[in-house]
């Protein structure tokens, strides 16, 4: 079947429509393509999805993200990633974690608080620590201590560093039921009592 509209075209469906195309389905539009869904909107892909988007692409939600990946995930961008977090940020590891980053690393926070059963600092140039005038530096030449006072004897027990609670991240589940296939038990009825069911 083939049918060209040469101008408009409006189809009003009164309540279901349900289409099934046993082959491909190619939709081309040469101008703006909107959609508007004023209830819940679902897509069941059973192989891959691909999406090409050759300038920007924005997604605005008003309320939560949910995403639950059972395989790996891999992000590769070429210039630079902005995020911009107003609230907390909770991250947690199943294993283990690696940052690798070839120029400078800076992290600026009010406290930071490592804990670790071993904690390993490990530098090729030098290690420093400083605090005011003093200064505590650790290099290939030697240790070398730049201090007004040096008491080994205080029962200064150090600084503290406030603690962030840990939260429980839970596992995003489907929390509705989908119909992948239905079989009829019977196919022809033969008298008034036999009833079609699923």
């Amino acid at each position: 079947k083939e049918e060209t509209i040469q101008k408009d075209s409006i189809i009003t469906v009164g309540e279901e429509e349900r289409k099934s195309i046993k082959a491909n389905k190619i939709l081309t539009v040469e101008k703006e393509s909107i959609t508007t869904i004023k209830n819940d909107c679902e897509k069941h892909i059973l192989e891959d999805f691909i999406t090409i988007v050759k300038d920007d692409l924005k997604t605005i939600v008003e309320n939560s993200v949910i995403k639950r990946i059972k395989g790996t995930k891999t992000e590769y961008i070429e210039q630079d990633v902005k995020k911009k977090y107003l609230q907390n940020m909770f991250l947690q590891i199943g294993r283990d974690y690696r940052l690798d980053v070839i120029n400078s690393y800076h992290l600026k926070a009010n406290t930071v608080k490592y804990q670790a059963n071993t904690i390993e600092l490990e530098a090729t140039n030098g290690i420093s620590l400083k605090c005011g005038g003093n200064v505590l530096t650790v290099n290939p030449s030697g240790i070398f201590l730049k201090a007004g006072t040096v008491d080994t004897t205080s029962s200064n027990g150090g600084v503290s560093a406030k603690d962030v609670a840990k939260v429980e991240i839970p596992k995003p589940l489907y929390e509705k039921v989908r119909v992948v296939e239905l079989i009829p038990t019977i196919t022809k009825q033969d008298d008034i009592t036999q009833v079609l069911e699923y």
